[in-house]
């Protein structure tokens, strides 16, 4: 057996495509946000049984660190925004590529 495994866990894959709705377009839980996939794990039978998935993560995370400094000496109020940024696609469970079709 072939094992594919990904993260967070959906109830609603393509059936179809083997494909993984993603939506980003929420920021409220980072824990959602975190896509991964394993297809390390090939080969394995009733006496080659103890399964180990190693997980990569397959997509970009963007953090930006703002402080204060010279001439700025509060944040209050500050707002960042970022365009281009895709919000919506799908993964493919069987090689792992991840396309995005929707944008902000």
């Amino acid at each position: 057996m072939d094992f594919v495994a990904y993260y967070p866990f959906s109830a609603t894959i393509n059936d179809v495509n083997f494909t993984l709705a993603i939506d980003v377009s929420d920021q409220t839980a980072p824990r959602n946000l975190d896509v991964l996939w394993s297809n390390n794990a090939t080969g394995y039978n009733n006496a080659n049984h103890d399964v180990r998935l190693f997980f990569g993560r397959r997509m970009s995370q963007l953090v930006v660190n703002v402080s204060a400094g010279t001439g700025i000496t509060s944040l209050t109020n500050l707002t960042i925004e970022v365009e281009g940024v895709f919000l919506q696609g799908s993964m493919n469970l069987t090689n792992g590529v991840v396309s995005a079709y929707r944008y902000y």
